[in-house]
């Protein structure tokens, strides 16, 4: 008896749609029997829709997916709160929540390589990652399954950030979650070119294409552009290729039994000993920016404290010669307030450690040295001959040296205060 042609075709398309929901994956661990795939039609608008389907079948609430963007997007909106700023995040306070950097990780906080790939240096910064993340993370946790689709993100993600610490790490804060969004996108384009034959042409080819375009145009971007941290990009790009190879997808029904569990361990040892290699092969970082961080703070409390006694000078000055202070009463004061005041800020400006070649360096230098000339002529004992009520230092050759230079140093401070306050370029913190 002939069969009606469309029957069989509604037939085969059912078949395919059986074989699909049983290819085992990182999602369950169902046993499959082996079966034969027969050839999609190159332009079959009815076997492009099955597929559609079917794919959706597979998870028709990426709810990882959801998860995760929802999870970047809380960090960065609390992280957002607790810094006051949206649009963009200071390197500094990202650092201490958990941002890359070659310094902190070589000193043991390995946690670091992956507390990055959850930060984001601002809102466009998170909408970008977000929005590839989205883009390629649904169709990638239905093809992988959750549990697989969880290792490449993380694992991707992990592997960038200890890439990262040959380049930008070195010498900034690294952040974003793109190394992992780049993993996601290496292990669809690999799935897909992988089974590109027995799927429809209408659906492989233009998304290959896609993926192409969007990996190749984005490295560029990075190579051409400041503030973007590419070896991020490309170690998460090629540890999601890799998984993506070892790791079962839910294109084929053309396999036996397929243990998942031990595709599991074997894909998280390699990326636990790619991630470890690089960071153990990373050369010592060039700036210790913890020490950094903590010499900014160090010398913003200095300066504080110094612009305080600076008008707590200001005001002795004014009791003076208003005569609500007598000479001797002043002389007096100078050695037992003013010259412990400006003792403690020496102390402040001595915990400051800048690098040689750091911009604030000659600031800092200046306002240290006329800190110490001040305490100097404060701490100087006076003597008052009779009938005299002016203080005469004890050594008066070294007090006239000092207030020499004094109005040097002055000068000199000023004219660094006008030049800081000029427009400076700002520094970017790379973004992944």
């Amino acid at each position: 008896m002939i069969q009606d042609p469309i029957a069989q075709q509604a037939a085969h398309q059912r078949q395919r749609v059986l074989d699909m929901q049983q290819t085992p994956s990182c999602a369950a661990e169902p046993p499959v029997a082996e079966s034969r795939v027969t050839p999609t039609p190159p332009s079959d608008p009815a076997a492009l829709e099955t597929l559609q389907t079917s794919l959706k079948a597979l998870a028709p609430i990426p709810w990882l997916t959801h998860a995760l963007v929802g999870l970047n997007i809380l960090i960065f909106g609390i992280t957002a709160y607790l810094s006051s700023h949206v649009v963009r995040i200071p390197a500094d306070q990202l650092l201490r929540w958990g941002g890359n950097a070659a310094s902190e990780v070589q000193k043991g906080d390995l946690w670091r390589l992956m507390s990055a790939t959850f930060l984001h240096g601002g809102a466009l910064h998170l909408f970008f990652n977000m929005l590839g993340l989205y883009s390629a993370g649904v169709l990638v946790e239905r093809i992988y399954g959750r549990r697989c689709y969880a290792l490449i993100y993380l694992g991707s993600g992990f592997v960038g950030s200890a890439a990262s610490l040959h380049y930008a790490a070195q010498n900034a804060v690294s952040i974003g979650a793109s190394g992992a969004v780049f993993g996601i996108t290496a292990a669809l384009l690999v799935g897909i070119f992988e089974h590109r034959h027995r799927l429809p042409e209408t659906f492989s080819r233009p998304l290959l294409t896609n993926l192409g375009i969007f990996i190749v145009s984005a490295l560029v971007n990075g190579f051409t552009h400041s503030g973007i941290d590419n070896a991020a990009h490309i170690g998460g790009l090629l540890t999601g290729a890799a998984l993506a190879w070892m790791l079962p997808e839910r294109f084929s029904a053309d396999v036996r039994r397929v243990a998942v569990l031990p595709r599991l361990l074997q894909s998280s040892a390699l990326v636990l000993s790619a991630a470890l290699a690089l960071a153990l092969l990373a050369p010592p970082a060039e700036i210790d920016q913890m020490k950094r961080l903590s010499a900014q703070e160090n010398m913003a409390r200095a300066f504080k404290e110094f612009d305080a006694a600076m008008k707590i000078i200001a005001q002795e000055e004014a009791n003076l010669k208003s005569g609500h202070l007598s000479l001797r009463e002043a002389d007096a004061r100078s050695r037992s307030v003013l010259a412990p005041m400006m003792q403690n800020v020496v102390n402040s400006f001595s915990l400051t450690d800048l690098t040689p070649n750091d911009p604030r360096r000659p600031l800092y230098l200046t306002t240290r040295h006329l800190s110490e000339l001040l305490l100097e002529s404060f701490a100087m004992e006076s003597i008052f001959y009779p009938g005299d009520e002016t203080p005469h230092p004890v050594d008066p050759v070294r007090m006239n040296e000092i207030e020499a230079d004094i109005k040097a140093v002055t000068q000199r401070l000023e004219a660094l205060i006008q030049a800081a306050n000029k427009p400076a370029a700002k520094t970017e913190t790379p973004r992944k």
